[in-house]
């Protein structure tokens, strides 16, 4: 027969192995929803272990062992971190990466839904141009035609599209105009993602019908030209948001292990992390939008230019996202002391 030791070791070393992980300056954070479950059970079960093995009166050496990972286990789990407070440094260079990293299936999925309304949008509207009139509110069909029949530079576009204001001005209008689409794309959220998944295939027709007509006018770069500079981060911030809609909405339809209302609150501290980080990313799509986009001479008169202005801020945006905890986890610790103290306490 077994000794109690050799039944139970193997519990106590992947207890080990996951608070080895937390000791991160992401913490927990380091953990997927699963682990996270199994820290929660393997720290229940390692809890009746020390109680058994002091009540039979086992080797002390177990004893003390098994209350040294209790007390490392409790600083984990119910150890508060100290001096943290509101701290934008720590939540936007390492908690909203993490975020992103564990949430990067629903964004996958509006990504999905983007391509595919925008293939099937450019497709129709690259064989015939009145379905933009079908995608697209009344009227911008005969702007974007007068615009590429005029011939006119990328920044041009913006002249008619500006008229209530420019600069500052229209910064401001395109910052809480996309702020709201990604208001909504999360709130519809509550539809079980449904709602979320219509405002996004409907943006997706809308740009998609946009770019078809560029196809269909054999002027595809020059309409790119007017989108790419400010676009690529603009319709990230918007996915985002929609996956924060799809992350809460999937945790009504299921919960998985855990109790709804638990399922919920985790769903909902993650999606107002993703929506709370589109917030920066469009107010620079608007600052680009308003002050950079509508520029026709000089450098932006170049689409080469205007390309990369939209490369760079993408590849930018998304190594934050993918890499942003690793880059800048060293300058945001998640404790303020050493995280060696927390692991003293006793259970």
């Amino acid at each position: 027969m077994l000794s109690f030791v050799q039944r139970h070791r193997p519990t106590w070393e992947r207890l080990e192995a996951l608070l080895e992980r937390c000791r991160s300056v992401v913490g927990v954070s380091a953990l997927s929803g699963d682990e996270l479950r199994a820290l929660g059970s393997l720290y229940r079960q390692t809890a009746s272990h020390l109680a058994v093995a002091r009540t039979r009166g086992y080797d002390p050496e177990v004893v003390a062992y098994l209350n040294q990972l209790m007390g490392r286990a409790h600083g984990i789990i119910h150890g508060r971190r100290h001096g943290r407070g509101v701290r934008l440094g720590y939540f936007f260079g390492v908690e909203v990466p993490v975020t992103f990293q564990k949430c990067w299936r629903y964004f996958a999925i509006c990504t999905a839904v983007l391509l595919l309304g925008g293939l099937i949008a450019g497709w129709a509207t690259a064989q015939n141009p009145g379905w933009m009139e079908v995608f697209m509110p009344p009227g911008f069909r005969s702007h974007v035609e007068d615009f590429l029949e005029a011939e006119k530079a990328p920044g041009e576009y913006f002249d008619g599209v500006a008229e209530g204001g420019t600069g500052p001005t229209f910064a401001g209008f395109l910052m809480m105009h996309n702020i709201n689409v990604a208001l909504i794309c999360f709130v519809l959220g509550i539809t079980c993602g449904l709602g979320t998944l219509y405002m996004l295939a409907r943006n997706a027709l809308m740009l998609g019908s946009f770019l078809g007509l560029g196809i269909y006018q054999g002027k595809l770069v020059t309409l790119g030209a007017v989108v790419v500079p400010h676009g690529v981060i603009e319709i990230s911030a918007i996915l985002l948001a929609a996956a924060a809609g799809l992350r809460f909405g999937y945790s009504l339809v299921n919960p998985g292990d855990l109790l709804r209302r638990d399922a919920l609150l985790i769903a909902a501290r993650e999606a107002i992390r993703l929506v709370a980080a589109t917030l920066p990313i469009f107010v620079l799509a608007a600052l680009i939008e308003g002050l950079i986009s509508p520029l026709a001479t000089g450098t932006l008169a170049s689409n080469l230019v205007r390309y990369a202005i939209g490369i760079v801020t993408g590849v930018a945006l998304y190594v934050y996202l993918i890499r942003g905890d690793r880059l800048f986890g060293r300058y945001f610790p998640a404790i303020e002391k050493d995280p060696d103290q927390l692991f003293e306490e006793a259970p």
